[in-house]
């Protein structure tokens, strides 16, 4: 969220918490929809956001039926990255949906990726958010750190869904 803005992109988002919104909203968050069970809210807010067009570019965390949301909320030509599967690694996906919008769908992971692409990855970290850290135009997001001797609790803090940043586990004192 914090690199689209500022890239200079207005940035809309979902969470299943007001919470997360809220924490969002002071790192740049546009605006944002509170999701539940019925996903039909998310596509109309983000219909509204786009004033009827869809949005550009849907990052998707979740995977499972919010695929096909995604899908819906997006405009003319828009790009679907399918980036995590929590919520199901199965979709069904309204072919005539992307074929008569021309979406684009990607997904993407890093662990499978050759050693080649990895290095690539890595440059165009350094070349392109580097810079964006050092000026303090884009800050880590942490929620808490514990000490290594408290995995446990830092991985109980995860499951909470509880947090709002990075779990950290800090190997000194």
């Amino acid at each position: 969220m914090q690199l689209a803005r500022a890239m200079g992109a207005r940035v809309y988002g979902s969470a299943r918490r007001a919470s997360k919104i809220e924490a969002a909203r002071a790192l740049g968050l546009t605006d944002g929809h509170v999701a539940g069970d019925d996903l039909a809210p998310l596509v109309a807010a983000a219909r509204g956001w786009s004033d009827g067009a869809g949005v550009d570019v849907v990052l998707d965390l979740v995977g499972g039926p919010y695929v096909r949301a995604a899908i819906e909320c997006l405009g003319m030509r828009g790009r679907l990255v399918l980036i995590g599967t929590l919520g199901g690694r199965e979709a069904t996906i309204p072919v005539a949906r992307v074929l008569t919008s021309r979406l684009t769908i990607r997904g993407t992971v890093l662990r499978a990726r050759p050693l080649e692409e990895k290095i690539a990855a890595t440059r165009a970290f350094a070349h392109e958010v580097l810079p964006l850290l050092s000026s303090g135009a884009v800050r880590p997001t942490v929620d808490r750190v514990f000490p290594v001797r408290d995995a446990c609790e830092a991985h109980r803090r995860v499951e909470s869904n509880e947090t709002h940043g990075k779990v950290v586990l800090a190997m000194g004192d």
